[in-house]
């Protein structure tokens, strides 16, 4: 690996990615895989991808994504080089302690709600600043519908409950999703939704959530499809309120809702939280499910099929 020697400490294996670890630095390269989203063997992908991520990361956590590095093959070898005689890339981290996540603080019950509502100011504080530097890039998005955007959003989340069979029944992954389909139809705050309250999306669960010493990090936060990238503002939110809901209690969901509408100078529509948490609790299920947290994972789904009863 390039500015290297040795083997490394450890190296982690993602789906998508291999992270390799060498002291307190650690190299992020995606492998040549073809997935759902993309085709990371393209090189015009793979260029853009890789950018992106890391526009994504370095706003969302720039103590932690420092720098997008090029390299060339030299051989059998990667050497670092110019972006413009590169042929590939690499993400240069520093490595994070996990014990710091907001899953883990919240599995030891060790936050209270002034961490969630500085963690809520500063999403805000770094999503807004996202979406002034990729909107142009992204207009396309912004100028969709919601009702539009969510429907293809919706046939998303369908399609990652179907990655978990043996958990969640095919019908009821279907009967769940056309009934919130329905309610984005139907619904006339999905019609008239300004789209001046559309951010940058991020992934930020409460495991890519960080916080230590009253800094936050949001780790991992670029959404791989495209069409994922912008949200609802109040989308954000609901991932990691929802988590707490769960996990810990409403009165914690709460405040980072009223933290929330201060912060945005909004007020949300109870039957839009609602929707918005049955949608954060079905991306949870599944992941726990994947992950082992078999408890965890039957709490996310049995809080989504209690919620969905709430947009009725």
């Amino acid at each position: 690996m390039a500015g290297t020697s040795g083997r490394p400490d450890r190296v982690i294996e993602t789906l998508i990615s291999k992270l390799y670890f060498f002291g307190e630095d650690v190299y992020k390269v995606y492998k040549y895989n073809k997935t759902f989203f993309g085709d990371f063997s393209d090189d015009r992908f793979r260029h853009e991808f890789y950018h992106n991520d890391f526009t994504w990361n370095n706003t969302m956590a720039p103590d932690i994504y420092l720098e997008l590095r090029y390299v060339k093959i030299d051989g059998d070898t990667f050497v670092e080089t110019t972006h413009d005689m590169s042929e590939d890339y690499f993400i240069l981290m520093k490595k994070i302690d996990d014990s710091q996540t907001l899953f883990n603080l919240i599995k030891n019950k060790n936050f209270n709600i002034a961490n969630l509502e500085l963690i809520t100011t500063e999403m805000f504080t770094r999503t807004e600043r996202l979406t002034d530097i990729k909107k142009v890039d992204m207009q396309d998005l912004f100028d969709m519908s919601y009702v539009d955007l969510d429907l293809q959003n919706l046939e998303g989340t369908r399609e990652w409950l179907y990655m978990a069979p043996d958990f969640i029944p095919k019908f009821e992954a279907d009967t769940i999703i056309d009934t919130l389909k329905n309610f984005v139809s139907d619904y006339q705050y999905f019609k008239e939704f300004d789209g001046t309250h559309y951010l940058a999306s991020i992934d930020n669960h409460s495991g890519n959530i960080l916080f230590s010493d009253n800094t936050v990090s949001f780790i991992d936060s670029m959404p791989p499809m495209r069409i994922w990238r912008i949200q609802n503002d109040a989308y954000s939110i609901s991932r990691p309120a929802t988590d707490l809901e769960v996990l810990a209690g409403k009165n914690y969901a709460d405040a980072m809702f009223l933290k929330f509408e201060q912060v945005r100078n909004t007020k949300l529509d109870p039957k839009v939280r609602a929707y918005l948490q049955v949608v954060a609790a079905l991306i949870q299920a599944p992941y726990m499910h994947v992950l082992k947290e078999t408890e965890n994972a039957q709490k996310f789904w049995d809080f989504a099929k209690t919620k969905v009863l709430e947009l009725k």
